[in-house]
């Protein structure tokens, strides 16, 4: 058996996490469109599922969030960004998920 290469698995769990960046960035532009406070507050809540989601996969593939986003083509996102980030994942499990689930997700 050989070590871990970039086969098939790797490039298919590399796009997941292209996507995720660019699902993230589309969400952010779309977020910024919006005019109405119903708008703004639904879209809150998708671009912060997709931080989640990002945070997770960053994780799973013990790589940097930052590493993640720039896998992504995001190369110019700030330390900034990185938080930002990190700070609507968290808001997503505190508002999102049920609060037996929390312990398990707050790392």
């Amino acid at each position: 058996m050989a070590g871990r290469g970039t086969g098939t698995g790797d490039i298919f769990i590399a796009r997941a996490g292209n996507l995720l960046v660019r699902l993230y960035l589309d969400a952010m532009s779309q977020l910024s469109a919006c005019q109405s406070r119903f708008g703004r507050a639904e879209f809150e809540s998708i671009v912060n599922a997709i931080t989640f989601k990002m945070v997770r996969h960053a994780v799973e593939r013990r790589i940097s969030l930052a590493a993640l986003l720039e896998e992504g083509g995001s190369r110019q996102m700030s330390e900034r960004v990185v938080g930002v980030v990190r700070q609507r994942a968290r808001l997503y499990v505190g508002r999102s998920i049920d609060s037996l689930q929390r312990p398990k997700l707050a790392a």
